[in-house]
């Protein structure tokens, strides 16, 4: 274990996820940690914003989401995730071989979490957005070089909530269960 190199607001409130991004979609023009961005489900709808400012929102999903994540690419394109009901994850990225954005449902999968796995400059030509959760008492995850089609599982687990998972300082990918 080593301290996160990103921190951010750990809450319960499943429903609200953190993410350090670029000054602006699109833009990493100053880099990765220069402004914290929040994803809120709200109403039926995913809203995005950078904390302290107004979200927006950016996508209907439906009613009984229970938990939501965010991630960004290396440049700077906003992934959501979020799970509706028991075990089932919806994945909403940029598929750059559609050039466009793509969704992907999975079932008997729970507590998604995402992140870009490095989000230093020297890195943006290999990061990938790992796509973490649990499913039955696996920690899971899948890769964007994949286009997230081949599950990989980490380890046995106890724990039945992935809280967080994202680099640390000692540059390694790090997750936190409960």
């Amino acid at each position: 274990y080593s301290e996160w190199k990103h921190p951010y607001p750990l809450t319960d409130e499943v429903t609200k996820a953190y993410e350090w991004g670029g000054i602006d979609i699109t833009d990493t023009s100053q880099g990765f940690a220069a402004a914290l961005w929040v994803l809120q489900y709200i109403s039926g709808e995913l809203h995005l914003g950078k904390v302290n400012t107004p979200l927006v929102p950016v996508l209907t999903v439906g009613a009984g989401v229970v938990k939501v994540a965010l991630a960004f690419d290396a440049n700077m394109r906003p992934a959501y995730a979020w799970q509706i009901g028991e075990d089932t994850c919806v994945l909403r990225y940029y598929d750059t071989a559609l050039a466009d954005f793509t969704e992907i449902t999975f079932t008997g999968i729970y507590s998604p979490c995402l992140t870009l796995d490095d989000s230093r400059t020297q890195s943006s030509s290999i990061s990938d957005i790992i796509f973490a959760y649990l499913k039955g008492n696996q920690l899971c995850y899948r890769q964007q070089r994949d286009r997230f089609l081949i599950e990989y599982v980490l380890a046995e687990v106890t724990q039945h909530f992935l809280m967080r998972v994202g680099m640390n300082k000692s540059h390694r990918l790090q997750f936190m269960l409960r």
